[in-house]
């Protein structure tokens, strides 16, 4: 019974609910993108940072 009037408690629910809420942001930001088209060329743009960064790794 203690545990409902703790700031512990409020504060893991408000923490839980933010992060439901950036789920639901981040999934419709990837929905629309892909709706318009654009996502293959912003995965392409990940890869080629991704492939220069390896790149230079092997490199040292």
């Amino acid at each position: 019974m203690l545990l409902y009037f703790s700031y512990q408690y409020w504060l893991l629910v408000i923490v839980f609910i933010a992060a439901k809420a950036m789920n639901i942001v981040i999934t419709n930001f990837y929905t629309r993108l892909s709706q318009t088209g654009r996502t293959r060329s912003y995965q392409h743009f990940i890869h080629q940072l991704l492939e220069i960064k390896n790149l230079n790794i092997f490199l040292k």
